[in-house]
Order: structure tokens, then C-alpha cells, then sequence
């Protein structure tokens, strides 16, 4: 994994290509929204530790 956006959005490389992949069922509050939105991207990184592996099992494709 490289990087997380907020509390339910995490950027990988895939094939050298950085995606933005939204988790499904989860809404969680945008970085704008403080202190919750904050509070949510701190705890989604407690999750899942950057450089780690993620396997994908996409449910739909956004534009």
C-alpha cells in the first residue's frame, strides 16, 4: 500500500500505477469535516500500515 486519502480511501501501485481505491461499505467522513475526518484517517493507517500488501477484490469501478 502507498499512501491512505482519508478514512476510506487507500492509493496502491499497481503495475507501477498509482490507483485511489474506495473501500466498499464504508462511509467514512471527508478530511473537511474536522475533527472527524481526521480522526478517521488516523485510524484507518492504525490498520493497515503503509508498504504493507493489500489483495483487492474490486466490487465495482468508479470513474
Amino acid at each position: 500500500m502507498h499512501s491512505i486519502g482519508d478514512g476510506d480511501t487507500i492509493r496502491v501501485l499497481e503495475g507501477g500505477k498509482r490507483i485511489s481505491v474506495r473501500l466498499a461499505c464504508i462511509d467514512a467522513p471527508e478530511m473537511a469535516q474536522a475533527p472527524d475526518g481526521e480522526q478517521a484517517r488516523r485510524y484507518l493507517q492504525s490498520r493497515l500500515r503503509l508498504g504493507s500488501s493489500v489483495t483487492l477484490r474490486p466490487q465495482m469501478v468508479d470513474r
